[in-house]
């Protein structure tokens, strides 16, 4: 069984981080190893909302990498780039779904390149959405509202780390703040409605992982950190190969010098909440009912056909709204 470590880290880095910001900690110990000989892969929002890699040539441009990205990224020439990366002298750190992940190292290691030199990420993955939906979803979003959606985040850590809270900005300045109207694809991502049929045999859902780390939410986090700390979000990071172990070490010296924590937790804790390494998502009741309509009538009637968009749920929505303002809603679920 590999190390398993919990991460947080400050309240700057926590705030633009899906959970407690492991993968800068990972980035800021490679540039300090590599300095200007140092390149980062990961997925940025590029175009239009497009989900694709990009390259980040400081420490600094890897912030363009914080935060969740639910939809099938464009990984085209991906690969390519690693290798010509490496291949000019670099060092190259790659973050990614575990899919990707093993497909960068099975080029590195058939081109025999200095593969010491390629550090592995490789993401907690509940599945990859199909990005036509995704297109779709933003046509759609903004034919309801009337404007173009130009900044978008799963995870609105304003609100909360739970919860995957949604903040969508749109063309006309307007903000749109976990609503049910906007929250519509996570609801249908989170279901698996969405997913790529791969997703429901992927072999990666396990601890036999293929990158030197591997980061995620730590879920259950409450019982190793404290309520401020748990509260922020905590990252999971499992210790996968020597070189992560080494990571894992720089990182340590970072987190006393820097007043962030790194914790080691024990297997029976981590595992309790993490389906995503115990199992492949199982195909869910509404996949071919969402794919039927999708494929006939487009997302609007998907979403509707499948129970993702009704008129019951943002009736219930607005409901759980007005609780909230007035401050009843907490001690109503309690």
């Amino acid at each position: 069984m590999q190390n398993v470590y919990g991460y947080v880290g400050t309240s700057e880095t926590t705030s633009r981080s899906s959970s407690g910001g492991a993968f800068m900690a990972i980035a800021k110990a490679f540039f300090d190893e590599y300095g200007e000989k140092a390149r980062a892969l990961g997925v940025v929002f590029g175009e239009d909302l497009n989900v694709e890699y990009a390259v980040a040539e400081t420490f600094d441009a890897c912030r363009a990498f914080q935060g969740s990205k639910y939809v099938q990224s464009d990984a085209t020439g991906t690969i390519d780039r690693v290798v010509n990366l490496l291949n000019e002298g670099f060092a190259v750190l790659f973050v990614g779904t575990p899919c990707v992940a093993a497909g960068v190292k099975k080029a590195v290691a058939a081109r025999t390149l200095a593969s010491e030199r390629l550090w592995t990420v490789d993401l907690i993955c509940h599945g990859t959405p199909d990005k036509r939906v995704w297109r779709d979803y933003l046509s759609w979003l903004e034919k309801r509202r009337g404007a173009r959606p130009v900044e978008y985040s799963f995870r609105y850590k304003k609100v909360a780390w739970r919860g995957y809270p949604v903040y969508v900005k749109l063309s006309d300045g307007k903000e749109i703040v976990d609503t049910y109207e906007a929250r519509t694809y996570v609801r249908a991502f989170l279901k698996g409605a969405t997913m790529r049929e791969a997703c429901f045999r992927c072999p990666f859902k396990n601890l036999d992982r293929c990158g030197d780390l591997t980061i995620g939410d730590f879920w259950g986090a409450e019982a190793s950190f404290d309520q401020d700390e748990a509260k922020r979000g905590v990252s999971l990071i499992l210790e996968n190969s020597e070189k992560g172990a080494a990571i894992i070490e720089r990182m340590r010296r970072d987190a006393e010098v820097e007043g962030t924590r790194l914790q080691k937790i024990d297997d029976d804790v981590f595992m309790r909440r993490q389906d995503n390494l115990k199992r492949a998502l199982p195909k869910p009741p509404q996949y071919d009912a969402f794919w039927d309509a999708y494929k006939k009538d487009g997302f609007d009637a998907a979403v509707r056909r499948a129970g993702f968009f009704t008129w019951k749920g943002r009736l219930r929505a607005r409901g759980i709204w007005l609780l909230k303002k007035v401050g009843l809603y907490s001690a109503l679920k309690k």
